[in-house]
């Protein structure tokens, strides 16, 4: 039998997210542009409990979502 226990009964963990963006625009022409882009997410590499188990049995509280790991992306824009 499984009994569910009140939404929220614990707190989470304060969430420590750092995520990060450089950019620069290069100007080709009057009306075009063409932009750089560096991201990272999650920079400090948190993995911080968001979400765990709350019903009762072998799996009370066990952490079910946790925050993705770091993330590295570049990219470019082009606008005309």
């Amino acid at each position: 039998m499984t009994v569910n226990t009140d939404y929220r009964v614990g707190r989470y963990n304060w969430v420590s997210l750092w995520d990060n963006r450089i950019s620069k625009r290069f100007k080709i022409t009057e009306q075009q542009t063409l932009e750089g882009v560096v991201d990272l997410f999650n920079s400090l590499n948190a993995n911080t409990i968001t979400q765990w188990s709350e019903a009762s049995g072998s799996t009370y509280h066990r952490p079910t979502t946790i925050l993705p790991a770091r993330i590295f992306r570049v990219g470019a824009k082009y606008r005309f």
